[in-house]
């Protein structure tokens, strides 16, 4: 009985050596005569031109890419600690609305605003802390002006 393959390059020329053993029997050739690159034919090719190899291993492994919020900024935004938020629940805020109703939502599991239309930004926020919660504002044409009345309501924090 032969010893198994240790390292990760014993394993993998184990493999190719399997593959060409396999293409030898379709072929019905020596395995001699298959070259250990032939596994490349297994390689398919998506309808997008991505490569997609018959097996993976640790040698084929990308660096994990940076956190969010640092260089290169490849993953969005939000900075090291946000990444595990998960999910959040979004409730929107009109002109109708009061900010006992706002309060009880975040107390009740919401955890992003949004405020449309031309809502009281400052009664309607009152009380709560924006630095835990996120505004997102959809005012159309009074975007500009609700954009300073949040920035106004942040500042004061």
């Amino acid at each position: 009985m032969t010893d198994a393959p240790n390292t990760l390059i014993e394993k993998q020329q184990a493999w190719y050596k399997a593959v060409a053993g396999v293409f030898a029997r379709v072929q019905k050739k020596d395995v001699a005569d298959i070259p250990l690159d032939i596994w490349q034919k297994l390689i398919k090719t998506t309808y997008d031109g991505i490569p997609i190899n018959p097996l993976y291993n640790r040698a084929d492994e990308l660096e994990e890419a940076a956190l969010p919020g640092v260089f290169p900024y490849l993953r969005g935004a939000a900075g090291v600690g946000q990444e595990n938020q998960g999910w959040g629940v979004a409730e929107s805020f009109d002109e109708k609305s009061t900010n006992q109703q706002v309060l009880d939502s975040l107390y009740n599991g919401t955890t992003n605003l949004v405020i449309q239309g031309s809502a009281d930004i400052a009664t309607l926020l009152s009380g709560v802390y924006l630095s835990l919660c996120p505004v997102r504002l959809f005012a159309g044409v009074r975007t500009v002006e609700q954009a300073k009345a949040l920035f106004a309501v942040a500042d004061s924090q």
